[in-house]
């Protein structure tokens, strides 16, 4: 819906609300009102221009306005019975404008209700009120003059008249009638701060905070004259004085949360974000549902990166403010990135409700699915994004990599096809709709068909796209031909990236690694490798080539201290405790090489690693006892 058409619309909800108007009190009034003739088809008002409508709206109002206006004066003539009654009609009317906030229509029936009680201050005060929230100023003043001259003690009213004359500019009469109001009661909270606040509006800041002075002496258990003479000082830039003020509110009131939340911010402004925190936990110990100290501690956590210790106050805050959803996917993203899926989970499945088929919402689910090793699942939230989502794309790379790890399971647990032929379905629609990430997903086919041990299909797959081959895809490319042996042309593909960037260690390892594992030419691995330590020598995965160099070269102890670095740099690579784990056996320190196999297991995530560890535990480790 456009601008104009929002705009016809609420001014035909208007419309409709006066003519209503005309149709409830005729038909309540039915013993003043004369028979009328059926209605003629009026204008179509959906039809109408923004011009025409108003001039409708207009003529509807004076409609209105004068058939009410008629009945009144027609219950006046047949006497007090059918005024009673008519008035009693006419004031439910005018109540019902008002809650559905159609202060206009609610205006219209109280100027005709007062002809029939002229003299009902109730009723008059109704009608200002009446005016003021329909922005006739001028003429709730007259109704409320008149109301003030007949209640003067009544502070309520004055604290309203006051107000409309000083929205009118009549800022003499407006303070006149503060002051009076606080010679009577000295700890009058509106009269005192809309006082106040009318000579800040003006930067008569000294004037202002004298009279809230004046009625902070007057009432010793308030703190909220305090806390209106720190924000004057706040006004003027002063916060070291406005933060005296604040504490002295927090001392007469503890549980006045605006106080607080003042004090907590000059902290922040000050460049004491600490202080800040400390006190709003302070505050919170006693008042743990206050929604204002809350939202401002959660943020500041948010901004520190806090994320463990904003948790309990988030949660708290969700609890309270059910509707917050960015703060509930906060809180979820908390839990996922905490590990804790379940409770992830279900906060973005809750948020979904809220917001079907948010692409964020199912993307975070997906992802979470995808860490608990549920495909399944995460195959269909990634599935439900929608292709003019930002995050459509990668999506679809998540689905084929999760259809690719269902395929390998099923290939070699099951020896079923139907899930290789829905990775390549996948993949072949993928390249159609994303031909530039051609290359992403023919390295995942070739990744399924590597892990699957069909080595020479792995290799197929690479070479269809082999002239857009990232430095990574590169180096998985030239694995795949070590493993069949090619190692002319393994030797061929790290040349390649040397050529691009001779100062590439890992290119230099690769090439040392590849000759130790060989046992071929182990003088130049050995030069390979020292010239990838000098590149890199804090680097785990290099100092673990040196290791197992030194291994086969039969420098046991040399070894176990390499490789030993090597895990205090990288400790969860299979490789290097597999490495361990082989050369404690050689010491014959059995419990240490079982430490270090049951490592390696424990980070398997392939199947086919599961099966090489196993394998090298029969060949080398089977003086080991059976692994947890």
């Amino acid at each position: 819906m456009g601008k104009s058409e929002i705009l016809n619309h609420f001014k035909t909800n208007r419309l409709m609300v006066l003519v209503a108007a005309v149709f409830f009190v005729s038909s309540c009034a039915h013993k003043v009102a004369k028979k009328q003739e059926p209605a003629q088809p009026g204008p179509v008002i959906e039809q109408m221009s923004p011009e025409e409508l108003q001039e409708y709206t207009q003529k509807t109002r004076q409609v209105v306005s004068h058939k009410i206006s008629k009945m009144v004066a027609e219950a006046k003539a047949m006497g007090e019975d059918q005024v009673f009654y008519l008035a009693n009609d006419l004031y439910l009317k005018a109540s019902a404008s008002q809650y559905n906030g159609d202060f206009e229509t609610a205006n219209i029936i109280f100027e005709e209700l007062l002809k029939l009680e002229t003299k009902d201050p109730f009723l008059k005060k109704r009608y200002a009120i009446s005016l003021i929230k329909s922005g006739e100023l001028a003429k709730a003043s007259e109704i409320l003059a008149d109301l003030h001259g007949l209640k003067p003690k009544d502070h309520d009213l004055s604290l309203v008249y006051a107000g409309v004359l000083g929205s009118l500019n009549e800022l003499k009469k407006s303070r006149s009638i503060y002051q009076r109001i606080l010679k009577a009661d000295a700890a009058n909270e509106d009269a005192c701060i809309f006082l106040s606040k009318s000579y800040s509006t003006q930067k008569n800041f000294k004037r202002a905070i004298a009279v809230l002075d004046k009625c902070d002496r007057s009432a010793p258990k308030k703190g909220i004259f305090s806390y209106y003479i720190g924000k004057a000082y706040i006004d003027q830039n002063q916060l070291q004085t406005s933060l005296k003020y604040f504490k002295r509110s927090m001392k007469k009131e503890p549980g006045f949360s605006e106080a607080t939340v003042a004090t907590g911010l000059v902290y922040e402004e000050l460049g004491k974000t600490d202080r800040a925190i400390k006190l709003y936990k302070s505050y919170l110990d006693k008042n743990a549902t206050d929604i204002l100290i809350l939202r401002r501690i959660v943020e500041l956590l948010f901004e520190k990166d806090a994320l463990k210790e904003v948790v309990p106050y988030a949660e708290r805050l969700t609890d309270l403010e059910p509707d917050n959803l960015n703060l509930k996917v906060k809180l979820g993203i908390i839990y996922a990135d905490s590990k804790e899926y379940d409770r992830a989970i279900r906060t973005f499945r809750e948020l979904l409700t809220s917001v079907p088929g948010n692409d964020k919402l199912l993307y975070y689910l997906g992802t979470i699915y995808q860490e608990k090793k549920n495909f399944e699942l995460a195959i269909e939230s990634f599935g439900s994004i929608k292709s003019d989502s930002p995050l459509y794309q990668d999506s679809s790379l998540q689905m084929a990599n999760m259809l690719s790890k269902l395929a390998q399971h099923d290939y070699i647990k099951k020896k079923k096809t139907q899930s290789y032929e829905d990775l390549v379905g996948h993949i072949k629609v993928a390249v159609t709709q994303f031909p530039d990430a051609k290359v992403d997903y023919y390295v995942i086919w070739a990744n399924f068909y590597e892990k699957t041990s069909q080595y020479r299909k792995s290799i197929e797959t690479l070479n269809q796209v082999r002239g857009k081959l990232s430095i990574n895809h590169k180096y998985f490319m030239a694995m795949i031909y070590e493993k069949v042996k090619d190692f002319k042309r393994s030797t061929e593909v790290i040349e390649s990236i040397l050529a691009l960037n001779p100062k590439d260690p890992h290119a230099w390892n690769f090439l040392g690694y590849s000759l130790v594992e060989r046992e071929e030419n182990m003088e130049q691995a050995f030069a390979y490798i020292q010239k990838a330590i000098e590149l890199a020598p804090n680097d785990g995965y290099i100092r673990d080539t040196l290791g197992w160099y030194y291994y086969k070269t039969g420098k046991i102890d040399s070894a176990l201290k390499e490789l030993n670095k090597a895990v205090r740099l990288v400790q969860d690579d299979i490789s290097i405790q597999k490495h361990l784990a082989i050369v404690y056996a050689k010491k014959r320190e059995l419990k240490k090489a079982q430490f270090h196999f049951n490592r390696a297991l424990s980070l398997v995530e392939e199947e086919s690693e599961r099966a090489e560890l196993m394998k090298i535990k029969d060949q080398v480790l089977s003086r080991l006892p059976a692994s947890n």
